[in-house]
């Protein structure tokens, strides 16, 4: 049988079935440069009877299939854990809001108040009516450093970029 072979716009030939095989693992064709046999009809050189087609091209697409479900895996740890770590902290801010809600025993609270600040709490003061404290009997991650800006109380900022606040600052300082 003698092959001819078309690739980039040119037909090579007639070669036997061997020529065509060595030619295939040198890499000068690829199994779907077009080939015609029958001296009619022209087809992929990989559908020639008694040619093999390449066995790099057929093993290519089973090898990426095992790491996509690993990947779905770790995926799906990491999300459940970042899930199991968002409710944690959820947990863990009610149960110190609870925490700071007054006792029904305890008279020298009002029942209007929801916890009262002493003065060892507050570690900054930004300005007149903005100020931040640290929570007793509270994790550093929802206790410390909380700012508060008192409500209906407006005062100058202390800290800004405008001369006039600039002045402030260094007077009060």
């Amino acid at each position: 049988m003698q092959i001819h072979i078309h690739k980039d716009g040119k037909t090579f030939g007639p070669y036997s079935i061997e020529q065509v095989r060595q030619f295939l693992k040198a890499g000068n064709f690829t199994g779907n440069d077009l080939a015609c046999h029958d001296g009619a009809n022209w087809i992929k050189l990989s559908q020639v009877p008694g040619i093999n087609p390449e066995p790099a091209t057929a093993t290519k697409p089973v090898t990426q299939a095992k790491p996509k479900k690993k990947i779905r895996k770790v995926r799906l740890v990491v999300v459940s854990l970042c899930v199991l770590l968002f409710l944690s902290l959820i947990a863990l801010s009610i149960v110190g809001l609870i925490n700071l809600m007054p006792d029904d025993g305890d008279e020298s609270t009002s029942s209007n108040e929801l916890f009262i600040l002493t003065p060892d709490q507050v570690v900054d003061v930004y300005d007149g009516d903005t100020f931040k404290i640290d929570l007793p009997n509270m994790h550093p991650l929802f206790g410390d450093d909380i700012s508060i800006r008192l409500f209906g109380v407006d005062t100058p900022e202390m800290r800004g970029t405008t001369d006039e606040v600039k002045a402030l600052a260094m007077q009060a300082q």
